[in-house]
């Protein structure tokens, strides 16, 4: 194939499923982590970051998935870019479980990767909808049986990201669409009806689809388990289904059903399926939860997919679980394969002039047509070249820098499909990237958003839509036909329309403007009296300057004016408006500068508060270590200096002095300003140590700017080292300044980092 892909592990940094639950324990919650080398706690520190990056924005931000984005993610997500890795973390199942993914950018850069967030979703959303597609649930799973539910995760994920292939083409990853094969009306309706009479003859069949090669043709499943469903019958059933013709087990008794030679297909039952998703061997046929209808809360339900292959084409039938015995559920298959066998085989003997080859051009392109209303999805990239066949070239794969390019012009543009319907960007080196959006009417009057993404070499190609299902009837295409004639005659009457007279006049003057004067004109023949010929220019020639040569060849052209405004009004109003806008770009120059001036000064504030914080925190924790190292290691009382120890403050419920006269005995009281006033001293509070021993007033540390800060850490650190042995950053205190010495790393911070 064309297409370029490459193992998503290469790229890929780490995966991780997360459980949601209350704090502790957190490598419990861990539920699948890869790579499994990874230790606990490098797990713990990245699962713990997503989570808390989470919570911080589920405040803040709600993620809107955006119902008219085709494209757009069915869960909440979160987009974590850091210098050396984007990160995306998907909030599942009502938000039980996180599911997230890392790829690293020097790793992506050395393999010609772009790492676009948007598309890393859709790749993570697909795994997730894979997992869902085999086994339900996580929530459901968990529940069911939790301790084998990491177990499960591990059988499946491991093989399963092992295998998942990304392309290095933009936007195929991005578009989660199906590849549909379009048929003529005749055999569209026998397929449309045979899955319809299968479902009428076996009422325990729910849903249908129908396959030729490896292109949808026919369905009836929910549209949200299309691409995912699509996907498992891709790349998994029909593969394993052509491994079995090619090369057939060597015995008929390895096989779980019984097929009768006569019959021109098989039945694809669990035993042919290549067994690296997990558990399909321990089904008769795959098992698969899908959706009852397109309801966004739809619940699941269980299905068994049988699948019956004849030549090239695979009809997939869904039986619901439970519905029948094992006796039973063996008639219904060779029932079944009798009914539809023949059938098949006289459809598909017809199909293969709908199988159209690549379409070659002579003008080099490559294109991606994604419908989101349809779920089509085209591509020129996974075009297979037949050998032998004498074709022009095809264009070559675009080179690394138009992958990034591609990705930013669809972010930057395409997302966004209201205001631009059609875009040309032309890169350095001569590659174009078209896009183009088909508005139309649907069916049930809506409207249809169509995006097209081109990678064209030199020129433009325009391409068909694809959609799946039976053209329009006759009627239909006589009231095409009726309007298109309408829009023809509307367009010719208004071309054929008379002009007015204002119209005639204007185009006979500028037809005469447009005229050079004529020799028989008064004007002319009295320049020609004065020396002039035809061909001659006049005026003085300049001879310094910008402009050596001023003289004029032609008449200076005649300006009508078609308004009432003053002569030189417009040049006036353009000076102003250019004086505005340099004014404008002054004013906007002056607040970037400002805007860098102000970020500096909140990164340094913020810097200083950091460290002030962080210093005022260790001088309180010495603080009430001291206090208790001093009262219990050596009776004291107080400390050696005041705020060595915490000082506590608390309400005076009275506060009322006596004092005695010298002459006699009588009181004299003073009031709570007079004692203020004396001492200095606010009579409110009243300040001790943690035993009672009355204190001075509190330190206010907040008020000390670092470096008298660092001082205060620096005395209470040495007084507890030299007096107690003890080291705030080791968190012990030793027996002896011999034992500090040689165990303790240092006195300050850095010396224990």
């Amino acid at each position: 194939m064309w297409c370029s892909c490459h193992d998503l592990l290469h790229d890929q940094q780490f995966f991780f499923i997360f459980k949601w639950q209350k704090e502790g324990s957190e490598h419990k919650r861990i539920m699948f982590f890869h790579p499994t080398e990874e230790t606990i706690s490098k797990q713990i520190e990245v699962t713990g970051m997503s989570e808390a990056i989470v919570n911080f924005t589920n405040g803040i931000n709600s993620m809107d998935c955006g119902k008219d984005d085709a494209t757009s993610c069915d869960f909440d997500f979160r987009y974590i870019t850091s210098t050396n890795s984007k990160e995306i973390v998907l909030v599942v199942e009502k938000g039980n479980f996180l599911i997230g993914t890392s790829f690293n950018k020097k790793l992506c850069t050395a393999r010609d990767y772009f790492p676009h967030l948007p598309t890393i979703c859709s790749l993570l959303t697909n795994a997730y909808n894979a997992y869902k597609l085999l086994y339900g649930l996580l929530s459901s799973r968990f529940h069911t049986n939790s301790s084998e539910f990491k177990g499960t995760l591990d059988r499946f994920f491991t093989p399963f990201l092992h295998l998942y292939r990304v392309n290095k083409i933009p936007l195929i990853d991005l578009f989660n669409g199906v590849d549909f094969l379009s048929v003529d009306n005749l055999n569209f309706l026998e397929i449309d009806c045979l899955i319809a009479n299968c479902i009428q003859e076996f009422p325990c069949i729910k849903k249908g689809m129908f396959f030729y090669q490896e292109r949808l043709v026919q369905y009836s499943v929910s549209k949200k388990d299309l691409a995912a469903l699509c996907q498992f019958v891709v790349q998994t059933l029909i593969p394993s289904a052509v491994q079995n013709e090619v090369c057939p087990p060597p015995s008929a008794a390895n096989r779980r059903t019984s097929i009768k030679s006569a019959r021109n297909g098989f039945m694809v039952d669990g035993a042919m399926l290549v067994d690296y998703l997990g558990e399909f061997t321990e089904h008769f046929f795959p098992k698969v939860f899908l959706r009852d209808s397109d309801a966004t809360h739809s619940p699941l339900s269980g299905y068994e997919l049988v699948a019956y292959r004849v030549r090239s084409a695979t009809a997939c039938f869904f039986v619901h679980e439970n519905c029948m015995t094992k006796e039973k559920f063996v008639e219904f298959i060779e029932n079944l394969a009798d009914f539809i066998d023949e059938k098949i085989a006289a459809i598909t003997s017809g199909m293969g002039a709908d199988v159209s080859l690549p379409i070659h051009s002579d003008i080099p392109y490559h294109f991606i047509y994604y419908n989101p209303d349809s779920l089509s999805l085209r591509k020129s990239f996974s075009t297979f070249v037949i050998p032998g066949q004498n074709l022009p070239p095809v264009a070559q794969l675009p080179p690394p820098n138009i992958h990034r390019l591609t990705y930013e012009t669809y972010d930057r543009f395409a997302s966004n499909a209201d205001v631009f319907a059609q875009i040309f960007l032309k890169a350095d080196n001569d590659w174009w990237i078209c896009r183009n959006i088909n508005y139309s009417l649907h069916s049930s009057i809506k409207r249809l958003k169509s995006v097209g993404i081109l990678l064209v070499n030199s020129l433009l190609a325009k391409i068909e839509d694809v959609k799946p299902g039976v053209g329009v009837g006759r009627e239909n295409r006589r009231l095409l036909r009726i309007n298109a004639f309408r829009d023809e005659a509307i367009e010719r009457q208004r071309a054929e329309k008379p002009k007015s007279k204002g119209e005639l006049e204007r185009d006979r003057l500028e037809e005469g403007l447009s005229n050079p004067i004529c020799s028989d004109s008064k004007g002319f023949k009295l320049l020609a009296k004065m020396g002039y010929r035809e061909g001659m220019s006049l005026g003085r020639r300049a001879e310094e300057g910008p402009r050596l040569d001023s003289r004029l060849t032609e008449p200076i052209p005649i300006q009508f004016k078609a308004d009432r405004a003053g002569i030189g009004l417009e040049e006036d109003k353009r000076e102003k408006r250019k004086d505005l806008c340099e004014a404008h770009m002054e004013s906007m120059r002056r607040r970037a500068e400002m805007e860098d001036e102000l970020a500096c000064d909140f990164r340094r504030r913020k810097r200083f508060a950091m460290e002030q914080k962080q210093l005022i925190s260790e001088i309180q924790k010495l603080r009430k270590t001291c206090h208790e190292m001093d009262t219990t290691r050596s009776i004291k009382k107080l400390p050696d200096e005041f705020w060595f120890w915490p000082i506590y403050s608390r309400k005076k419920e009275s506060v009322e002095e006596t004092t005695d006269d010298s002459e006699g005995s009588v009181g004299v009281k003073r009031t709570k300003k007079e004692l203020s006033d004396e001492d200095d001293v606010p009579v409110d509070e009243l300040y001790t140590y943690g035993n009672g021993e009355k204190a001075p007033m509190a330190i206010n540390f907040y008020e000390f700017d670092n470096l008298g800060l660092q001082e205060s850490l620096e005395k209470i650190s040495l007084y507890m080292r030299q007096v107690h042995f003890y080291c705030l950053y080791c968190g012990c205190a030793f027996t002896s300044s011999e034992e500090m010495d040689q165990e303790c790393a240092g006195t300050a911070r850095e010396d224990h980092e």
